[in-house]
């Protein structure tokens, strides 16, 4: 497996090659309207737009790798060192848009998921009910709820909501315990995203500024996307299942004997991310059942770490193809009577 060294410098490198790209292009976009008086023919728009997309996309995905370092850090995995992962945490935060309490919160995530009976954190993130819960629920509230956990619109709203919004209060709801709580690492991300915004825009210009937004915007949505189908799968969504493979199987979700190593081998699924450039951006996060088993191990030892394990140490380990990712994607509830989300 790479280096931290090599890891970080295939993130900054690149990330500081694309300031460089968006400071150019901003002039040059300008120049193309300069001499189209405030206009420009339809072919100069278009390659404008097309290179102005390049560009968020690649940011975005620089994002998604950026929070993948600040996740390994925030575990303590990135440096051998706890005062170069706190250091790391702090810088990679405000480039990521997230606060540095971030991985704390994190933290209670590992150590619930897929617990139905757990008491001090959510069992599920992205998974807000139970089947029985949904139906206990008054008609208005099931109904706001339904609408606004229907996937197009929880995929589309809830990155904007939780980045640009709720990162952002000086005051934060906790989604579990429901207590307001005074939020510091919120007014110092915000305080800090902002002058990192401006440097952005003082040294690239306002294009490099918009395309800032957008791609957080994009890499946010990515991530909570990559977050859900780590989890929130189903027996019959794993990679060459049919039907009859499928039969009697169960999600993971258990209100006993919950254990860390079952919410990771039973309860984490392996994303099989196509592509060297895919792999580049998740950086190994797809491998999240070996993720939750071992937090120490940063993501980017986790291909490895598949690779070199004893033949049938991962036979029970669903994979995730394309077909069941997005069937994972349609997953709003858990139905514990079957054992399956829907």
């Amino acid at each position: 497996p790479p280096s931290q060294a090599r890891v970080i410098l295939a993130t900054a490198v690149p990330l500081a090659a694309l300031y460089g790209a968006l400071a150019m292009a901003g002039p040059w976009m300008g120049a193309k309207l300069a001499i189209g008086g405030g206009s420009a023919p339809l072919s100069s728009v278009a390659a404008m737009v097309v290179t102005f997309t390049l560009l968020v996309l690649a940011r975005a995905a620089l994002f998604v790798r950026s929070f993948m370092l600040l996740h390994d850090a925030g575990h303590g995995a990135l440096f051998p060192s706890p005062a170069l992962n706190r250091g790391a945490t702090w810088a990679l935060s405000f480039l990521v848009l997230t606060p540095a309490d971030w991985p704390a919160k994190h933290r209670r995530h590992h150590g619930a998921a897929g617990n139905l009976a757990a008491q001090d954190a959510p069992w599920s993130d992205t998974v807000f009910v139970t089947s029985a819960e949904r139906a206990a629920m008054a008609p208005l509230p099931r109904a706001l709820m339904d609408a606004g956990r229907y996937p197009p619109v929880f995929f589309v709203l809830a990155p904007a909501l939780v980045w640009f919004f709720r990162y952002r209060m000086p005051v934060q709801l906790d989604t579990f315990s429901g207590r307001l709580a005074w939020a510091p690492h919120n007014v110092v991300n915000t305080l800090g995203a902002a002058l990192w915004m401006a440097g952005v825009y003082h040294l690239a210009g306002p294009l490099a500024l918009a395309c800032e937004l957008l791609a957080a915007y994009v890499g946010a949505a990515v991530g909570l996307a990559l977050f859900h189908v780590q989890h929130a799968y189903n027996p019959a969504d794993a990679e060459g299942a049919t039907a009859e493979s499928a039969a009697g199987k169960r999600a993971y979700g258990v209100r006993e004997n919950w254990s860390a190593r079952d919410a990771g081998l039973k309860g984490s699924s392996h994303l099989l991310v196509p592509g060297a450039l895919a792999r580049y951006v998740t950086l190994g996060i797809e491998y999240h059942h070996i993720h939750h088993f071992k937090t120490s191990l940063p993501c980017y030892k986790l291909r490895a770490c598949h690779d070199e394990a004893p033949e049938g140490l991962w036979d029970g380990v669903t994979e995730l193809g394309a077909r069941g990712v997005w069937s994972a994607l349609w997953n709003t509830r858990y139905n514990e009577s079957t054992g399956l989300y829907e």
